[in-house]
């Protein structure tokens, strides 16, 4: 049988239990086993935006192929419940990426954990509408991927079943070999690219503490196979985003189930090199974050109850409140911005349909706490 990748808040975080490829199981999904949640969270959405007025969706679907849909400027395609089939078998949530305008990549781990990779130009899909360029390799984790800055570069992230991290990447004509990173990793890679010819990745070890290591244009520091430990006692993947040059923002859930945070500001780690600015919540999913613009923030997550709640950073300072914006998540939050005054969310239902909200600049939109019904069955 394929390994399950699953999480359990209210536990400890641990890369591999049992998993049937059948039902509702996914490797690589976020699962929570919290009493108030017991059907568990599904594989979630993968969202994308390759330029202005544009967002591609991707889900893993019962079948467990992958299914897409498009916001062409005007109207969502096929239609607003209606999805693309892409085809594939995944036992993984999907990865996006757009390293160019007009241009897609996507990622995932099919049933012999070897990565899988098909990609979107404006012609259409390649190497087919339903077919998979296999880069081989055996992961346990969800695929991670970045964009370097101002290059056609893509750097890919995952563990090994040795749980050491591994790094593949695109050079703008060929994949090169795999390279073995080193580290004990018992969540996903969460790579960011702070500024051109850097590329910085962290992961949860098994001691939940967060673990760092960056590029910075000629090698891997402090070395090629050791990592910087920035502390903390974490129960969730890590969320990192990069909102301006040599910026970068840290976000997880620690063992009290709050919401925590850590900012580099280009030469120091605030609040410090082990500790994390407490935000609050009570979180049972990993974070969301998007930045629509230099200095703006906006981190999701869904409570203990199941709705999705909003914190934003803006003018440098925290707004001091949640914003509780809908209801009905049964999967990690997708956010997505293609202009400074838009936000897409996306989350999955207890249906598992696929539920959709966006700010218009000036409100959220549906208003209050429902959402734009979506269709698809996500896994």
């Amino acid at each position: 049988m394929p390994k399950l990748l699953c999480l359990a808040l209210t536990t400890i975080m641990l890369i591999v239990t049992g998993l049937s490829p059948g039902g509702a199981a996914l490797a690589g999904q976020n699962r929570t086993t919290a009493p108030d949640m017991p059907a568990g969270f599904a594989s979630g959405v993968s969202s994308v935006s390759w330029g202005e007025n544009r967002a591609d969706l991707f889900i893993v679907g019962q079948d467990h192929a992958i299914y897409h849909k498009w916001w062409d400027g005007t109207q969502w395609q096929p239609s607003l419940t209606g999805y693309e089939d892409l085809g594939g078998y995944a036992i993984s949530s999907i990865t996006s990426v757009s390293p160019t305008p007009g241009r897609v990549d996507i990622f995932f781990v099919g049933r012999d954990h070897a990565i899988y990779h098909k990609w979107l130009v404006r012609s259409g899909w390649l190497p087919g509408a339903t077919s998979y360029e296999r880069l081989g390799d055996y992961a346990i984790s969800n695929v991670s991927a970045v964009a370097a800055h101002g290059s056609r570069r893509l750097d890919l992230f995952f563990v090994g079943r040795d749980h050491a991290v591994y790094h593949q990447w695109w050079n703008g004509s060929h994949w090169l070999p795999v390279e073995d990173l080193g580290g004990y990793a018992t969540s996903d890679i969460a790579p960011v690219a702070p500024a051109p010819g850097r590329i910085d990745i962290f992961f949860v070890g098994s001691d939940h503490t967060i673990y760092h290591k960056w590029w910075n244009g000629s090698r891997w520091l402090p070395t090629p196979d050791s990592y910087e430990d920035l502390g903390g006692n974490v129960i969730s993947n890590i969320s990192a985003i990069s909102w301006g040059a040599n910026r970068i923002d840290l976000f997880v859930v620690q063992q009290d189930h709050a919401l925590y945070h850590k900012t580099w500001d280009g030469t120091h780690w605030r609040p410090g090199l082990n500790t994390y600015e407490y935000l609050g919540g009570t979180v049972i999913s990993d974070v969301s974050c998007v930045s629509r613009k230099p200095g703006f923030l906006d981190t999701f997550i869904v409570q203990q109850d199941n709705s999705v709640h909003l914190k934003w950073w803006a003018l440098n300072r925290w707004d001091p409140a949640f914003d509780d914006q809908e209801h009905n998540a049964h999967s990690n939050v997708s956010s997505v911005s293609w202009g400074p005054l838009r936000i897409d969310t996306f989350v999955v239902g207890q249906d598992h349909a696929v539920y959709h909200k966006w700010w218009d600049g000036s409100n959220w939109q549906p208003a209050g706490t429902g959402a734009q019904y979506m269709g698809g069955f996500a896994l």
